[in-house]
């Protein structure tokens, strides 16, 4: 591990990154009234980002998450995804100066490959969408990954800190979700909320959105959530405050899981939790392995029972999968960032193309370079499994696995809140801070096992 030399022209020149994304803002502000908070907002946490590179994984959490909100006070939603975006590149650049971290190889590498690869599918975006719609697809792409490497220089008490930020929000929105229910989806129509974007029924049932902008975007957020929970919080902060926390964190993720009806995010949450049962060979509190399982057992049947996990709409997508195949050609560097998914989505897109599986979603935009991705996902989940069956550190691994497995039911990598939290997770298990769990803190995990 090498600190980071910067020169005073290296500085200048990431000054000159930071300014006009800073006045992009200012200017987007400005257009409209309804702007002026989010702007002004927006500068103020880019300049905290630039500053203290923690702060920039809790905002990119923090914004991605309360867009609702934004849209109930009239604040423009597209403003505040890009204030995320920008968080995370300013944040990123804050933690490559000599004084804030230490940056190691393997982090400059990935830097490196995600530059380049950005680069690769902007071009190629320009000859076949606009502008506008790329720039929404790189930053979808782009953020969760930012968020792991500023993530890999950050220590275990700024993860336990991170933890309990996804707390807060996942409390915060269980509760919305319950007054949301009380409301019902005619009293939310009535207070301006969208029918069929953020107001969303399922069989009569209102599919709450707590603070999130969709449903999805909260059942998401809320699995990766309360797996995490259970399975890698406990090694950042054991003992009896951590515990407290992580029970309400747990009881507000499934509360939200539930409202929500998201079932992709509930396949997330019991599969990582299936796999860090099985993975977890180290650990051997039986009491506690049992209340787990009969407890997840119990909540799956209840699940099972109230039709939540019906495969009617497993049917919809291979007939979508399959017209997509007959309509899009497969190019081998792909057709550019933004092409399909979410980005095809926004109001600057020239059209609309809905995937609803992410292997299919990103190998439209990336061609073969979305193989080489997956591969080293896929490889990372297996190596971090592979080492938590001797340190828990690196239980994170299993909610990743879990994670890729649910890309084949919907774009899961576009919920930018739910994919910065298990790649921040990622990215500490990947970092240096192992070291500060010794001796010290071996101790309150060996408390914590008996």
């Amino acid at each position: 591990m090498k600190t980071v030399r910067w020169s005073l022209g290296s500085n200048v020149a990431l000054m000159f990154l930071l300014v006009p994304i800073t006045i992009g803002l200012a200017v987007s502000a400005c257009v409209s009234p309804t702007l002026t908070l989010s702007g002004a907002v927006a500068i103020m946490v880019l300049v905290l980002a630039f500053w203290f590179p923690e702060f920039s994984v809790w905002a990119v959490l923090a914004v991605s998450g309360f867009e609702l909100l934004a849209t109930a006070l009239k604040i423009d939603v597209s403003i505040l995804s890009t204030t995320s975006f920008a968080v995370a590149i300013v944040g990123l650049l804050g933690t490559l100066r000599p004084k804030q971290s230490k940056i190691s190889r393997n982090t400059k590498r990935i830097l490196a490959a995600t530059i380049i690869i950005t680069v690769l599918g902007t071009v190629v975006s320009q000859y076949t969408i606009g502008p506008l719609q790329a720039i929404q697809g790189v930053r979808l792409f782009v953020t969760p990954i930012f968020v792991a490497l500023i993530a890999s220089t950050l220590s275990a008490a700024a993860g336990a800190r991170l933890m309990r930020l996804g707390t807060l929000i996942v409390a915060l929105s269980a509760v919305a979700a319950i007054f949301e229910g009380l409301i019902g989806i005619s009293g939310l129509v009535q207070r301006g909320f969208a029918y069929g974007t953020t107001v969303r029924s399922y069989e009569g049932q209102l599919r709450a959105p707590g603070l999130f902008a969709t449903n999805y975007a909260l059942g998401a957020f809320a699995g990766i959530m309360g797996a995490l929970a259970i399975t890698w919080w406990p090694t950042l902060e054991p003992g009896r405050a951590g515990n407290r926390l992580r029970v309400v964190a747990i009881l507000a993720s499934i509360t939200c899981l539930i409202t929500s009806t998201y079932r992709t995010g509930l396949l997330v949450f019991f599969l990582a939790i299936g796999i860090w049962i099985v993975t977890d060979r180290a650990r051997s509190n039986f009491i506690r392995r049992f209340i787990l399982i009969v407890g997840s057992v119990a909540l799956f049947v209840y699940i099972l029972l109230s039709g939540l996990l019906r495969t009617d709409s497993l049917g919809e997508r291979v007939t979508l999968w399959q017209n997509l195949f007959a309509q899009h050609s497969f190019q081998i560097l792909g057709n550019g960032f933004g092409y399909s998914g979410a980005a095809s989505a926004s109001r600057f897109a020239t059209r609309r193309i809905v995937v609803d599986n992410y292997f299919i979603n990103l190998t439209l935009q990336l061609g073969v370079v979305s193989l080489i991705i997956f591969v080293v996902l896929i490889w990372l989940s297996f190596s971090l499994i592979r080492r938590s069956t001797h340190d828990r550190i690196f239980s994170s691994g299993a909610t990743l696995l879990a994670t890729i497995a649910a890309f084949a039911l919907v774009d899961y990598w576009e919920y930018t809140a739910a994919m910065s939290l298990i790649l921040a997770a990622v990215g500490m298990s990947r970092s240096n801070f192992t070291k500060e769990l010794s001796p010290n803190n071996r101790a309150h995990e060996n408390h914590y096992r008996r």
